[in-house]
């Protein structure tokens, strides 16, 4: 019978910044969804950065070809397999980058798109850094989130938004979400827009401006 065994080696992740860190009013951090790239994600919060936030992308550590064997290439932050490794070494992974980035006392929001909100979620939990806002797009709370051990999200820094022609967005779902929340005290701000699974540029800069 085969064992399965873990072993600690370095590895090396990669991350997009837009901005400017030293002049910025705040700090972003941007999860991406399933299949996505940082690169071209980053590019979505062009506006936030005009604005004069500092925009961080962490990029997922597992890439695929989005087609057959080769093409266009995406990146997810988990599956299945191995969950518990990998979430340990995502979250392992973003504090890296927030030690590194965040070295003043700015403001930090975190935001987490689609298969991102469950990563954004998890690290709004571990994370030594205090949040300003937590913005869960077009995703939810994963199911094995350790309330117990939550000291830094509200009703102040929680926002949910999705779009109303989210071909992902569970009415059940979203419900169960809320009932949970109110459970733990949290009554989370609700967002909305006319659109599908995306980004939508007036609503995420609405949010910056609570």
């Amino acid at each position: 019978m085969s064992t399965a065994k873990h072993i600690n080696f370095q590895f090396t992740g990669r991350y997009y910044t837009l901005g400017e860190a030293q002049t910025a009013k705040s700090i972003w951090v941007v999860c991406h969804g399933h299949g996505q790239l940082a690169e071209f994600f980053i590019r979505k919060f062009k506006s936030l950065a005009d604005a004069g936030h500092y925009i961080i992308a962490p990029e997922g550590l597992n890439k695929y070809y989005l087609e057959g064997y080769s093409g266009r290439v995406g990146a997810h932050w988990m599956t299945s397999n191995d969950r518990e490794i990998a979430i340990t070494n995502y979250l392992n992974f973003l504090d890296s980058i927030a030690n590194k980035e965040m070295t003043s006392n700015k403001p930090i929001s975190l935001l987490g798109f689609s298969q991102g909100a469950a990563t954004a979620a998890r690290w709004a939990l571990t994370t030594k850094f205090d949040l300003s806002k937590l913005v869960l797009w077009g995703g939810v709370f994963p199911p094995d989130m350790k309330w117990d051990e939550n000291q830094k999200l509200s009703s102040d820094n929680t926002h949910l938004v999705y779009g109303k022609q989210d071909e992902f967005f569970k009415q059940s779902i979203f419900d169960d979400q809320l009932t949970l929340l109110s459970k733990i005290g949290i009554k989370p701000s609700i967002h909305t827009f006319d659109g599908g699974h995306e980004l939508h540029e007036e609503t995420m800069l609405s949010i910056t401006r609570l």
